[in-house]
């Protein structure tokens, strides 16, 4: 919110920027108590830049060995799974909260501030799952810490091509992303943001850039302008409807 808020009431000349997740552009305007901007009038999209696809992982001495363990144990003992996230209304809550309704679950939110203690706590053993972008847990994947069960990205990602989608275990709806975008003041012209995008979006698309993000699990985006506009206020009304129905509210 502080960096957001910034970048909106900065000069429009083009030397601040704003580089933001899905948080503070989809997710805290519906719920925060008040916001110092509005995103749709305060900002102009320059390109959606990538596209995280998040990872369901439980500890290595987790009893849960398969998604179809923890989802047999969770529908037999209502609130008897406890899963952590990095906070109240973050994408980590509201996607395991999506999991919850599509599969019809009741499972209880340990709410973190921040990823990091959140999952500490599962490789101790202390929550049962997280739902974590690809990235943040895929050394602690390779290092035999963390098992993953299941990965919310439309086809299976090529770092961890033995775990599943979750359309491929029977929840299509499920498919879910982090995501990161640059942005600029909403006055800015549109030369400026044209060149802006003509730079990011040919660096996005250089090979070698491209295989260090794919060797992350993260797909590279590159939208236009006028497609990612679009895009984040899809975003807001989608996870905005779920956080309000689950009473997620900024800690």
């Amino acid at each position: 919110m502080l960096g957001a808020d910034a970048v909106a009431k900065a000069p429009a000349d083009g030397y601040t920027l704003l580089f933001s997740s899905a948080g503070a552009l989809s997710i805290v305007p519906n719920i925060a108590p008040s916001m110092p901007y509005n995103p749709q009038k305060d900002l102009l999209a320059v390109t959606q830049a990538l596209k995280v696809p998040t990872v369901l992982v439980v500890s290595t001495n987790s009893k849960y060995k398969t998604f179809a363990d923890l989802m047999s144990f969770a529908k037999a003992n209502p609130d008897k799974v406890n899963y952590g996230s990095a906070g109240s209304g973050t994408t980590t809550h509201l996607e395991v909260e999506l999991l919850k309704r599509e599969a019809k679950l009741s499972m209880n939110h340990i709410p973190y501030r921040g990823a990091a203690p959140g999952l500490t706590d599962l490789m101790g053993g202390q929550v049962d799952l997280m739902m974590v972008d690809v990235p943040v847990v895929l050394p602690f994947i390779k290092a035999g810490k963390l098992r993953a069960l299941a990965v919310t990205s439309a086809t299976r990602i090529p770092v961890l091509k033995d775990v599943q989608t979750t359309a491929e275990l029977g929840l299509p709806k499920v498919e879910v992303y982090n995501w990161y975008g640059m942005l600029a003041p909403a006055r800015t012209p549109p030369e400026i943001v044209n060149r802006m995008y003509g730079a990011v979006g040919a660096a996005l698309r250089s090979p070698d850039l491209k295989e260090q993000f794919a060797q992350q699990g993260v797909e590279v985006v590159a939208s236009k302008p006028e497609e990612f506009g679009p895009f984040i206020f899809a975003e807001t009304a989608r996870w905005g409807a779920l956080a309000k129905a689950v009473g997620a509210k900024l800690d």
